[in-house]
């Protein structure tokens, strides 16, 4: 986990392998209701926001988009991804 976008119920990740199209990406934390709307803001547990982490990251790709591309993402589309499970890894 790089840092937390949208008060942290997204965050920016680094894809490990890393994949040379696309080495980064957007994942979203389910909202309290289990879906993923901002309006019920659930962020990601604090747990996993910890620096050093390496974490499994299981979700629904929802596409390629320009999510904060021009703050986190240096300019570029990233596949977005809606978190189901995290998992630490080590």
């Amino acid at each position: 986990m790089e840092g937390c976008l949208a008060s942290c119920q997204g965050a920016s990740f680094i894809r490990i392998p890393e994949n040379n199209k696309y080495p980064h990406f957007a994942g979203y934390y389910p909202d309290t209701k289990g879906g993923y709307e901002v309006d019920d803001w659930n962020p990601i547990p604090d747990k996993f926001q910890k620096n050093g982490l390496l974490l499994k990251i299981t979700g629904k790709w929802r596409g390629v988009q320009d999510d904060h591309s021009q703050t986190v993402f240096e300019g570029k589309c990233v596949p977005i991804v809606n978190i189901e499970k995290i998992e630490i890894i080590k």
